[in-house]
């Protein structure tokens, strides 16, 4: 009866979340190997240097543990991590379609990203997510 009562997280949330935690490792990683290639000449100068490559790493990493985070905030219905969630999204998003002006021959794993992050912002807005992140059980009305 209780369970009635309490909000349901549904499914396409906590694919959002394990999808963000997953990306976030993933981030983190690429920035500790940013950091690692600060010792490969050839590298450093290919980036333009190595401030290039500092500044790349710090923002990888940052974005890596804010999503981390965010994703937390998401199975717990936090509307702002959903919010956050969102803006990531967005600005990768703007950064596939950039990639692709850039390089066409990038338009298949990038045009894979945007499709991923449709459909991340998708389950993030419709239909249960938005009654859970609202702090509604299934049989309460909405507001």
């Amino acid at each position: 009866m209780t369970d009635q009562l309490r909000p349901v997280r549904p499914f396409g949330v906590t694919l959002v979340a394990a999808f963000t935690w997953l990306t976030a490792a993933m981030d983190i990683v690429a920035a500790i190997l940013l950091f690692a290639l600060l010792g490969v000449d050839s590298v450093v100068e290919g980036f333009g240097g190595a401030g290039t490559i500092v500044a790349l790493a710090v923002v990888t990493l940052l974005v890596g543990i804010l999503a981390f985070v965010f994703a937390f905030g998401l199975v717990r219905g936090n509307p702002v991590a959903r919010l956050a969630v969102t803006a990531i999204q967005v600005l990768a998003i703007g950064a596939s379609i950039w990639r692709i002006a850039v390089d066409p021959a990038a338009i298949w794993s990038e045009g894979l990203s945007i499709l991923l992050g449709i459909a991340i912002i998708l389950l993030l807005w419709m239909g249960e997510a938005s009654r859970w992140f609202a702090g509604l059980s299934p049989n309460e009305p909405s507001r």
